[in-house]
């Protein structure tokens, strides 16, 4: 993944979790060995099938709104021997606001509220998962893994969820009939990165609560300069976690002026800033041979200005 704009919160899971789910060792798709998740119950009855799997209490930080990633395959029902007709092949999503991982254990065996699964009492759904992409056939010798083209089959769902006002949340991952294999989940933030425009400072700052959020955030003026017009420059982060709508910006103070790339100001030569000083007629030179000094100096001054920086030399004074 590309962290740029993200942070990650590790997700260890079985933390809390119903005993449906079997943790299995894999190898992936470079060979490595991984743990996953596995629950295939797809002909018990289908009232039965509320198979929980969480993930710890987790601090959200400062962030307002959780973006969770999930990679996992599921089994086509049709390809099942006696297919069920509570087969699925949907995941649920849901979420809970906590301030510590005790509360969470305390309520977590509770009983649901009005016998509504969905309606578990805290937990609020963020959506139903529905797999673009599926599997058929198990290889005999390897039964966790899949034809070579199984990377065509593993689903990769990214969902948000927000505001978040408590210090914490859970995120749960529900099976109703299934046939899963979860390879993994990425629970991150979005954040703008801490950055410099226009000689303004602009702190790392989360991306909004709601999805099309902007957050206005104001700049510090680099040393040695000044808001442009009295006012503080602005930024606006938005939900992708990129800076956009600059509103104003810092000027340099007088004697220094803007680096390269607009991130600091910088002294002026004294070549550059000392005021132009004009050449005085030598005595007994006539009136034309004095404006042709004069006018040859300022064409020298024009040539140098239009440089880069050319300091004073002595022999660029006539005493």
């Amino acid at each position: 993944m590309k962290w740029r704009s993200r942070r990650l919160l590790r997700v260890p899971l079985s933390c809390l979790s119903s005993p449906q789910w079997d943790e299995v060792s894999v190898l992936d798709d470079r060979g490595k060995l991984i743990r996953t998740f596995e629950v295939c119950n797809v002909n018990q009855n289908p009232r039965l099938q509320d198979n929980w799997l969480a993930t710890p209490f987790l601090y959200r930080h400062s962030a307002p709104r959780i973006f969770v990633t999930m990679r996992f395959s599921v089994r086509d029902c049709a390809s099942l021997r006696s297919p069920s007709p509570s087969c699925r092949e949907t995941l649920t999503l849901y979420y809970r606001q906590a301030d510590s991982q005790r509360e969470v254990e305390r309520t977590w065996g509770g009983e649901t509220s009005n016998g509504e699964k969905e309606t578990r009492e805290g937990w609020v759904k963020i959506d139903t998962i529905a797999a673009d992409k599926s599997f058929s056939r198990v290889e005999p010798s390897l039964p966790h893994q899949y034809q070579p083209d199984r990377l065509r089959r593993i689903n990769i769902k990214t969902r948000s969820f927000g505001p978040l006002a408590r210090k914490g949340f859970v995120v749960a991952i529900v099976d109703s009939g299934a046939c899963v294999s979860l390879m993994g989940v990425s629970v991150f933030y979005r954040r703008c990165p801490a950055t410099t425009r226009h000689m303004a400072l602009y702190a790392a700052t989360p991306s909004g609560a709601e999805s099309t959020a902007l957050v206005p955030v104001d700049g510090t003026c680099v040393p040695h300069s000044q808001p442009q017009g009295g006012a503080a420059p602005r930024l606006h982060c938005n939900a992708e976690g990129d800076w956009i709508v600059p509103v104003g910006q810092c000027v340099c103070d007088e004697g220094f002026e803007p680096n390269h790339n607009g991130s600091a100001c910088q002294e002026l030569l004294p070549s550059l800033a000392a005021p132009e000083r004009r050449r005085s007629p030598r005595p007994g030179m006539s009136k034309a041979q004095t404006e042709r000094q004069r006018s040859g100096g300022a064409r020298e001054s024009g040539r140098r200005r239009s440089g880069t920086c050319v300091p004073f030399s002595n022999n660029d004074l006539d005493v």
